[in-house]
């Protein structure tokens, strides 16, 4: 059945040797940052740095010896680090909205509702949330749609949520909950093996697509990425909508940037490259 959903490493910073612990403690600290970063210094990501207190100095000497590495990836003012100098992790997104919170509970459906048509488990309709959360939180319409999109990326990259079908000509019914009484479906254990699937491989599906992609566009994580990942992943994840979950995930994540009401935003890297 078809469905239409609406949603559609060594930093080069030198310091006197009795403080080469601390060094290495501080490079690591940065390096990690980034890595929640897409590994990607850039104008966004280094005011970001900044912001968590990390010095221009630090960011700057990462940055260079990130150029110096022929592994790295230069394009435009961006340079995305090398997988072998830091590993891209799904990012930490901290949404204000809460699984439980009233507006998000009232549209999950009963674990049985869709059980006849062969798709048991509870389904969290997202479709017009935002719209919803103007109302009940008094939310402008950007702030609204921007906390509506964190609330799934968050949880779709701690895999509290699924966007799970194994059938590619069908759209899933919602987003999956995963835990507690909602658990209890068959195909929860296969559920949660893709969801690991893409976890482990988020670096490698992200590097892999990145030169697919063009940052000008609209068009991260590439259609392109569908074919990719059941070759990188070695044809493990059941899931015929991972590429959309990554696409959830990166909507909420800011790595996909502007996203307004009226506008779908543009990625930047690693998602794509400068033309």
């Amino acid at each position: 059945m078809k469905r239409n959903l609406k949603l559609c490493m060594l930093v080069a910073a030198m310091t006197f040797p009795v403080s080469a612990a601390t060094a290495h403690a501080d490079d690591t600290q940065i390096i990690d940052f980034f890595a929640g970063e897409g590994c990607a210094i850039g104008p966004t990501t280094r005011a970001l740095a900044i912001e968590a207190g990390f010095e221009e100095e630090a960011i700057e000497a990462l940055a260079q010896t990130a150029r110096a590495d022929p592994e790295s990836v230069e394009t435009g003012d961006w340079v995305v680090l090398s997988a072998a100098s830091c590993k891209i992790r799904p990012p930490r997104v901290k949404s204000e909205l809460r699984l439980d919170d009233p507006e998000i509970k009232s549209r999950i459906s009963a674990i049985d509702l869709h059980a006849d048509e062969g798709e048991p488990g509870c389904f969290l309709n997202a479709d017009t949330l935002y719209e919803e959360l103007m109302v009940t939180r008094g939310w402008l319409p950007d702030k609204a749609l921007r906390e509506h999109l964190r609330l799934l990326s968050e949880n779709l990259v701690t895999g509290e949520l699924a966007f799970y079908t194994d059938d590619s000509l069908s759209t899933p019914v919602g987003f999956q909950l995963t835990s507690g009484e909602c658990a209890d479906v068959p195909n929860m254990a296969e559920i949660r093996r893709s969801h690991q699937v893409l976890i482990e491989n988020f670096d490698r599906l992200i590097r892999a697509d990145m030169e697919n992609a063009v940052c000008e566009t609209d068009g991260s994580p590439s259609w392109q990425a569908l074919q990719l990942f059941p070759e990188l992943t070695g044809g493990e994840s059941s899931n015929a909508w991972m590429a959309m979950e990554m696409r959830f995930i990166l909507m909420g994540s800011g790595w996909i940037e502007g996203i307004t009401m009226t506008n779908k935003g543009m990625p930047r890297p690693p998602l794509c490259t400068y033309e």
